[in-house]
């Protein structure tokens, strides 16, 4: 965790953890977030629960500037955003593969789209056709994801 914020960076961090409670309340959501100076929101979330964790003030500019898939999975393989106490079966909320195999992979990712695309949230994600070779390699293919505006 970085050290405590202080004059304007404690404020932006508080505006935050207010806009961060404000939705969780408003959308009732199953998990919390962890911030980057170790507080969570909501202020009681249990230390086992499922949450995001930001690790720095610079993944919310980095989110604010260019709010779209690319940033945030800069974000992720970079572990500046990441899931607490579980991993994307559990935010996600879908069936866990009992084998998971690249000849599987495409399936997989097809039905994830297919689950993301029932919530409110994943409206916009619209699956599309994956296929593997022989060797189960997958092929390139397009996830198109349309930004609501």
């Amino acid at each position: 965790m970085n050290a405590p914020a202080n004059g304007k960076a404690a404020r932006r961090l508080e505006t935050f953890k207010r806009l961060l409670a404000h939705l969780h309340g408003l959308a009732s959501l199953d998990f919390g977030f962890v911030l980057w100076d170790g507080s969570t929101v909501p202020a009681d979330l249990p230390p086992d629960a499922l949450a995001i964790a930001f690790a720095d003030e610079g993944v919310v500019a980095a989110l604010l500037r260019r709010p779209n898939a690319d940033t945030f999975l800069n974000l992720w393989v970079t572990a500046r955003v990441d899931i607490r106490n579980g991993d994307i079966f559990d935010f996600l909320q879908i069936e866990r593969p009992s084998k998971l195999d690249m000849a599987g992979a495409p399936a997989l990712f097809q039905r994830m789209l297919v689950d993301i695309a029932k919530t409110e949230w994943g409206r916009d994600v619209a699956p599309c056709d994956h296929r593997a070779d022989e060797q189960g390699q997958l092929a390139p293919a397009v996830l198109v994801v349309r930004l609501s505006g």
